[in-house]
């Protein structure tokens, strides 16, 4: 966990990362050159403390995995995952209680060690207003022992956040009453311009367009922030997004922010300019040095030349 310094006794905490935590390209960049696929989570959480962990949407891993995770990561380090979308896509959420049931249970292992920051359901783009009732009912049934979110992307959601009884209006006293996140999906900056790369062109295709919204209805709002693989390009965005989040922390808020880019070799520096940037609100937050595979390729030829 990254503890901030700031002029509020009651400032609270804030957790970044990427969506993945293993990404062959970072090697011999953000990894070590000889890192080995076993040794990229430790890698990772000795630099980020979170990570959205997108794999367990696609499906689940065994038990033992996860006790793996549990003990590879370092200490104060949060996995965030989604719900499975075997019980937010496929079965539906009135016909999926016993896949969340096992899903939770896989989950407790990280829990039990304090690894588990928060559990989020991405709801299908066809999920509409309509259906409040049956999310109701979901997250009622849900067990007191973690954190949750939700991400809607059904635009009826999104018709009027201070409206009042509006469907974005009810959602949010929905949550706000269960302490349930919003979580914040923002791909503004990958749609800024056309697509620079092959990269840009395909994930312009896949991602969404949706309002750009920053509510807080629970202790932990989450940004599923998207740029582009230029991180200059994206600096506007993260501008805006540093001085949002130094707000939230300095009220006492715990967030997460997870910065994602057309190509996952990227994301790590998307995650340092926000580290820059939030050091000039949150002077607590250091900025990122090198990276450790930057500094070995840094340090080698002074090692050759001594030969």
């Amino acid at each position: 966990m990254v503890t901030i310094s700031s002029p509020k006794a009651d400032s609270g905490a804030l957790y970044m990362g990427c969506p993945v935590w293993a990404c062959r390209e970072w090697r011999g960049n953000f990894f070590p050159e000889s890192t080995r696929p076993s040794e990229y989570l430790e890698n990772y959480s000795a630099i980020f403390n979170s990570v959205e962990g997108n794999n367990v949407f696609y499906g689940l891993p065994r038990k033992e995995t996860v006790q793996r995770w549990a003990e590879q990561s370092r200490e104060g380090f949060q996995f965030t995952f989604k719900f499975p979308r075997v019980i937010s896509h496929e079965l539906g959420l009135t016909r999926s209680r016993e896949e969340t049931t096992t899903f939770l249970k896989l989950m407790e292992p990280l829990a039990e060690e304090d690894r588990l920051g928060l559990l989020f359901l991405q709801l299908p783009p066809l999920f509409s207003p309509e259906r409040i009732d049956e999310l109701e009912t979901f997250f009622d049934q849900l067990p007191k022992d973690f954190d949750y979110g939700l991400e809607v992307r059904h635009w009826g959601w999104y018709d009027g956040v201070g409206k009042p009884g509006s469907a974005e209006w009810c959602l949010n006293a929905m949550l706000v009453e269960r302490g349930i996140n919003r979580v914040h999906f923002d791909s503004r900056a990958l749609f800024s311009r056309a697509a620079d790369d092959a990269a840009e062109s395909t994930s312009q295709k896949r991602k969404p367009q949706l309002p750009y919204r920053k509510n807080v209805t629970g202790r932990h709002p989450v940004v599923r922030f998207v740029g582009r693989n230029s991180i200059e390009q994206t600096r506007p965005w993260i501008e805006e997004w540093a001085r949002t989040i130094s707000e939230w922390v300095i009220d006492g808020l715990e967030p997460f922010i997870f910065f994602h880019a057309p190509s996952d070799r990227y994301a790590p520096d998307l995650v340092r300019l926000f580290r820059e940037v939030l050091h000039s609100y949150l002077p607590g937050i250091e900025p990122l040095d090198l990276w450790p595979g930057e500094r070995e390729r840094m340090e080698r030829p002074e090692q050759l030349s001594l030969m």
